[in-house]
Order: structure tokens, then C-alpha cells, then sequence
């Protein structure tokens, strides 16, 4: 009896092992393979590890684009009222304290702000340098930045007007009034009202109908640009005379011939050059543009006047009587800039007759004021968009 008794306990005893195994064991699969389960958990850190290395991954690619625009310089702290969605602020590359905005989707050449800083549309010209060799080879349209510490170097604020300039012949800028916007035009000599003709305005991409609203269509881009001149400290010139004006698209780079149009065409195909770029905008150079790009060269050269000391120009441009590529010599450039005196008169948004820089067909001891028409070029100014 006793014997039979042992037996049945040990059997009891077996079942409840046994329920209490297949309990334990659906709870540890559970706990391994439930939605809260070990290997759950294991796979969701899995994935989440992914997505943090993707964003890391991305920020490094970021930064690594960045670095792409100005190799050479380094990353600035964005200065008040800069926005990081247009430019890239770095150091100059000689100086540690002078900050210079890089549009998006423009990159470092070469240079420095006292030499002149260029920079390209194009990554393939990416720190390629600024020696005249290289200029040859580059194949973006290129810039130089014209530094402006102060706005009131280049505009009046109360007459909403440039300030023009004349220069010494050591090179010192002498404030001489201001430049007028320009709303009359025609072929030199005899200036005409031609801004009223609506084939004219069309053909400048304009929706005025009256000099007056074309006045202040020219007076609109002009402020836009000093805001941004203010903002920014600065602007950016075309490295060289406009080219390509025989078509719908201009370029600024060297060995360019077709640099010789008629105003309206010149201003509306420069307008509209970077239209589809949130980052910047452009213009045809305005008087105060040109001033404020002689006092930066003169800075540095003393070589410059304002179109010339005393309306004679320097001589050290393209006065051969035949126009010639554009950054044709090594001569023909300052501060990275080519062709400011010679080649193709240049046009600005002023006041009737205010080329500036003599033509090919004159030579270095004409009046600025005896070029043709058909000598008439212009140079584009870039900003930064308000």
C-alpha cells in the first residue's frame, strides 16, 4: 500500500514538472519572440541604428558639400541677418576674422579678398586657382567678390542714388556727386527718348510702357541690389565682359567674342541670366557697381581712375582698334578681374551716355566719351537675393 502511494505522488509530481516547463518555455519564447521580445527589440535597434547612421551619414555629406564650395577656407559662424539657405559664410582663406558668403551652388577658385576672390557656377573649376594659365581652362561662368564694409561708400540713402566717384592719379577716389538713374538713351552722340518705344521695352524684358515706369523698373533693381550689397558687405562682378549676347543665354568666361549688343538686349539677357536660382540675382553693372569696383582695385593697384584720371584712360587694356577674347592677356587683368579697361565699352543702368572703360577703338589717350555704339559692351553684377 505504501509502495502504490510513492508511485502516484511521483507521477503527480512528473505532470506538474512538466506543465511548469511548457509554461516557463512559452514565456521565455514569448520573451523572446513577442512584439516586446528580445529578438524584436534586438531587430528595432537594428533599424534604428540605420536611420542614426543614415543622419549622420547625411550631415557628414553636408558638410563634406560645403567644404566642396571653399575648400580652402573655413566654415564661419553665420553672421546676423545672413540666410543659410543662399550662401555658405567662410573665412577668407589670408585672413581670420573677414567672412565671405558663397552663393549655394557656386564654388571657391582661387584668390583671397585682397587679390580678388573668384568663384564658379561650375564644381568642375573648384579650387583650380587664379593665375591667368588656369583662367584660360576653367569652365564655369565666374565672379569676383567686390567687398563693401560700409554702403555709404557707393550710395546716398537720402537721394536713393549711387555715388560717383573720380580718381586721382595716385589712385584716390574723390566723391563727385551722385549718378541719376537712367531713363533716356540712344545711339551716342544725340540721346533720345527711346525708353518710351514699346519694341524697345519688350526687347528689355520689361512690362512698363512709359520712361517713367521703365525709370522705375532700373530705380526697383538698384535698391534691391544695395540691400543686399548692405546685407552682405559686399557684391559680385562678372570676371569678365558679358558674352554670348547673340543668344538666350549669357556667359562670363574667357575667349568670348560676342560681347557687343544693343542696351536693351544687353540689360534683359543679363536680368534674367540666373533666373531660376533661388540663391541669387543679376544685373547690368550700375554706375555705383563700377565706382564701388574701382575703389576695391585702387585700393590694392592705384592704377585705375574712373573710366581714367583726368578722362584719359590708363593704356593698359585692349585699345588696338580691333576687339579681341575675352581675358585675352595676362595685362588685361586686375584684381582677377579682365578687361575693365578696353575691349567693349561697358554700359550701365545710369544716365544716358555712361559707358565706362573705353573701347577697343579707342586708344589710350581718348576721351571716354568718343566710343561708337558699336563698341558697346557691358559687365553683369551678381548679388545675393533679398
Amino acid at each position: 500500500m505504501k509502495s502504490s502511494n510513492n508511485k502516484g505522488i511521483t507521477l503527480i509530481a512528473l505532470v506538474i514538472t512538466i506543465i511548469v516547463l511548457m509554461i516557463l518555455t512559452g514565456v521565455a519564447i514569448a520573451l523572446i519572440t513577442g512584439e516586446e521580445g528580445i529578438l524584436s527589440r534586438a531587430n528595432e535597434s537594428t533599424i534604428r541604428y540605420g536611420e542614426k547612421q543614415e543622419e549622420e551619414n547625411g550631415i557628414i555629406k553636408s558638410y563634406e558639400d560645403i567644404y566642396d564650395r571653399y575648400e580652402s577656407g573655413k566654415i564661419a559662424a553665420l553672421p546676423s541677418g545672413w540666410d543659410s539657405s543662399k550662401v555658405t559664410p567662410v573665412y577668407d582663406t589670408e585672413s581670420k576674422d573677414y567672412v565671405v558668403p558663397i552663393p549655394k551652388d557656386f564654388y571657391y577658385v582661387g584668390g583671397t579678398r585682397d587679390t580678388g576672390i573668384v568663384i564658379s557656377d561650375n564644381v568642375a573649376d573648384k579650387d583650380k586657382g587664379d593665375s591667368h594659365e588656369v583662367a584660360q581652362t576653367l569652365e564655369g561662368n565666374q565672379f569676383v567678390w567686390i567687398p563693401i564694409d560700409n554702403i555709404d561708400e557707393i550710395y546716398d540713402s537720402n537721394k536713393k542714388q549711387g555715388k560717383d566717384y573720380m580718381f586721382t592719379a595716385e589712385g584716390k577716389a574723390v566723391e563727385s556727386g551722385t549718378y541719376t538713374i537712367r531713363y533716356v538713351t540712344g545711339d551716342w552722340p544725340g540721346a533720345v527718348y527711346l525708353d518710351s518705344d514699346p519694341a524697345n521695352l519688350q526687347e528689355a524684358g520689361s512690362t512698363a510702357t512709359t520712361k517713367e515706369q521703365f525709370r522705375d523698373e532700373l530705380q526697383e533693381g538698384l535698391d534691391k541690389s544695395i540691400s543686399s550689397i548692405a546685407r552682405y558687405k559686399g557684391y559680385y562682378v562678372g570676371r569678365y565682359e558679358t558674352g554670348n549676347l547673340s543668344q538666350s543665354k549669357v556667359v562670363v568666361k574667357a575667349k568670348n567674342t560676342d560681347i557687343i549688343k544693343g542696351w536693351y538686349t544687353k540689360y534683359r539677357l543679363q536680368k534674367e541670366m540666373y533666373k531660376d536660382k533661388a540663391s541669387v540675382n543679376t544685373v547690368m553693372i550700375n554706375g555705383c557697381h563700377w565706382d564701388g569696383m574701382l575703389k576695391f582695385i585702387n585700393t590694392n593697384n592705384s592704377i585705375y581712375g574712373n573710366f581714367i584720371y583726368n578722362n584719359r584712360y590708363t593704356g593698359t587694356g585692349n585699345h588696338t582698334g580691333t576687339k579681341v577674347p575675352t581675358g585675352s592677356k595676362a595685362t588685361y587683368k586686375t584684381n582677377n578681374i579682365y578687361d575693365i579697361d578696353g575691349n567693349a565699352a561697358e554700359a550701365t543702368t545710369t544716365r544716358a551716355g555712361s559707358e565706362h572703360n573705353g573701347s577697343f577703338g579707342e586708344s589710350g589717350e581718348a576721351p571716354q566719351n568718343l566710343r561708337a555704339i558699336s563698341e558697346e559692351g557691358s559687365r553683369i553684377v551678381m548679388h545675393i537675393a533679398e
